[in-house]
């Protein structure tokens, strides 16, 4: 993602902060898609992200490519629920 596409991604997610899909079992993080400028039909990535409501703040916690994976394994989410609860 070009830096030009991550700021228009990161206005509409402070705007649109519970646009994402909730992941089961990773602690309340959220997956949302998005399509990549200039990248066609597969170019999307997919952010995981972390909305604090309380603090209102929201934690960027990783990026990949659609065509890397589609969802998380358990390791992963038991890894995503383990950052969340140091952020708590």
């Amino acid at each position: 993602m070009e830096d030009n596409e991550f700021q228009l991604f990161q206005a509409f997610l402070l705007e649109n902060y519970e646009y994402g899909d909730v992941i089961s079992r990773s602690g309340g993080c959220r997956k949302i898609r998005w399509r990549a400028l200039n990248k066609g039909k597969r170019g999307g990535v997919r952010v995981i992200y972390y909305n604090r409501t309380m603090s209102g703040r929201l934690y960027l916690l990783t990026i990949y490519t659609k065509n890397a994976k589609e969802d998380l394994n358990e390791q992963e989410k038991a890894i995503l629920r383990a950052i969340i609860q140091k952020l708590a």
